[in-house]
């Protein structure tokens, strides 16, 4: 039987390593094994025959070129902290990591913009942006793990969805390297197209399957007006989803509405060391938080959905009262999946979606 792909010989090796470098190329069992697998878990696990790690566009060509010649599958992968098991390389072959293509190329305030490459640590984005007054609200739970290539790859959504929207809606412009090694530049600095195909938006999403991509132009938002962090817990899960409707339909300013159910918080809040009031009894939780233009705005509308919650049968309504409870409360949001991973490294994990009805 013909092999569907090629297998990477000493040969094609000596290739890679001639376009990239020694230090750039894995090829031991031990270094390439945490390239295997993602958080879908070390049970789908399978070990690639070589990974590279290109600096740059023109590394990235060098190692499609190759791989087409040889017809060598290639499976792009970065932090490995998705859950749909799309960086892990099935067909063998190369694992392309950008883990370092990982810089902020710029800022463009006039354009209200950032370029960057797609190693980048989604926090540090988030951060930069943060610094010279702009808010990138693409950003997923993951941030602080995930890249911002990793989130266009998987079109993330992140707790600031519910107002702003996936990666997608953030993505003006992409240089993406296709299987040949061609560069495709695809959009830019601009919020509208009005000719053909929009391809941009069918390469986010598409987990490295259309090519590789390089260059990342994201959107910049103003910083958001005062918040508050509200954790409600709920005795029955019907009570937290009935408030959650109703809240979204009350005409507040909402960043965020997260629910969370009690084996979640109960696994999670062990593995950060902070407690939810009331997860013994509550089956769910909503994480709410709440933007006002001014304080007065914001405390009417805080009680506002306070006393929606209260009238849907919340145990008890709280309000974060500094940055520190803010960051406690969310930690446990954040920190779910790796506490999973940590109790159980082969447990099958993913992202499940239902609607509110």
């Amino acid at each position: 039987m013909t092999r569907e792909y090629g297998a990477v010989t000493r040969e094609i090796l000596d290739e890679l390593l001639s376009a990239l470098g020694k230090n750039r190329v894995l090829s031991d069992h031990d270094g390439m094994e945490p390239y295997s697998w993602d958080e879908t878990g070390k049970n789908f696990a399978v070990l690639p025959e070589v990974v590279v790690k290109p600096g740059n566009t023109e590394d990235v060509r060098a190692v499609m070129r190759i791989a087409q010649k040889h017809r060598i599958p290639v499976t792009a992968s970065a932090a490995r902290s998705g859950v749909a098991g799309g960086a892990i390389p099935l067909r063998r072959g190369i694992v392309l990591t950008t883990e370092k293509m990982n810089r902020i190329l710029e800022v463009d305030p006039v354009n209200r913009t950032a370029t960057v490459e797609p190693g980048v640590i989604t926090n540090d984005l988030c951060k930069v942006a943060a610094e010279k007054g702009y808010l990138y609200a693409g950003s997923p739970m993951s941030t602080f793990t995930s890249t911002v290539g990793g989130n266009v790859a998987t079109n993330a959504g992140g707790a600031k969805g519910i107002r702003y929207g996936s990666t997608r809606a953030h993505v003006l412009g992409l240089e993406v390297v296709l299987p040949g090694g061609d560069v495709l530049s695809l959009g830019g600095k601009i919020r509208k197209g009005t000719w053909g195909y929009d391809l941009k938006d069918l390469v986010v999403g598409s987990e490295g399957t259309l090519g590789i991509v390089t260059k990342i132009v994201v959107n910049l938002e103003p910083m958001p007006g005062r918040t508050a962090d509200l954790l409600v817990p709920f005795r029955t899960i019907g009570e937290a989803v009935a408030a959650t409707s109703k809240i979204l339909a009350l005409g507040v300013s909402l960043l965020s509405c997260e629910y969370l159910d009690q084996p979640s918080v109960l696994l999670t809040s062990r593995y950060v060391k902070y407690v939810y009031p009331f997860q013994d009894e509550a089956e769910a939780f909503l994480l709410i938080q709440v933007e006002g233009k001014d304080e007065e705005t914001l405390e009417r509308d805080c009680d506002k959905v306070g006393n929606l919650c209260y009238d849907e049968g919340a145990i008890e309504v709280f309000v974060a009262d500094n940055r520190s409870d803010s960051a406690d409360i969310w930690s446990v949001r954040q920190n779910y999946a790796e506490a999973l991973r940590v109790k159980d490294p082969y447990f099958v994990s993913g992202d499940v979606l239902v609607p509110l009805s």
